[in-house]
C-alpha cells in the first residue's frame, strides 16, 4: 500500500510544529558568574546576557546581602545594543549575597535573573 501524499505532508507539518514548540525562547536576561563562592574581601567578575530589544531601556545590576549593596544602570540602545555586558563588584566583604539583573523598559520592568554569592572570611 503506497502512503497517500496528504498523509505524508501532514505528519511532516506536525512534526515541524511540535519541533518549533520544543524550543525554548531565549531568556530577556541571563546572569554568568565565574564562581558562586569567593574568598573576602572578593573581586566579584558579573557578566549579563541580554537578548537585545527596542524596548530595552536600562540595565539594573544589584549586589545585595550581608555586608554590602551595590547597584549600577547602564543605559541600553535598545535593539542595538551589545548582548554581553560586564560589571565589577570590589571589596565584597564575606557573606551571603544576591546579584539581580533587570532589563528596564521606559515604564516596566522586561525581563530579570537572580544568583546567589557565598563570600568566605578565613579570619576566625
Amino acid at each position: 500500500m503506497k502512503p497517500r501524499w496528504n498523509h505524508v505532508v501532514s505528519l511532516s507539518v506536525l512534526a515541524i510544529v511540535i519541533a518549533l514548540q520544543s524550543v525554548a525562547a531565549a531568556p530577556i536576561v541571563e546572569i554568568r558568574l565565574n564562581t558562586r563562592f569567593a574568598m573576602a574581601p572578593a573581586s566579584v567578575r558579573v557578566v549579563v546576557v541580554i537578548e537585545p530589544h527596542a524596548a530595552n531601556r536600562t540595565l539594573r545590576v544589584e549586589l545585595d546581602g550581608d555586608g554590602m549593596f551595590s547597584s549600577s544602570d547602564i543605559t541600553l540602545e535598545g535593539d542595538g545594543e551589545k548582548r554581553l555586558h560586564e560589571l565589577y563588584f570590589k571589596g565584597v566583604p564575606a557573606g551571603r549575597y544576591t546579584i539581580l539583573a533587570a532589563v528596564l523598559t521606559a515604564h516596566a520592568v522586561r525581563g530579570s535573573a537572580e544568583e546567589s554569592l557565598n563570600v568566605i572570611s578565613m579570619e576566625q
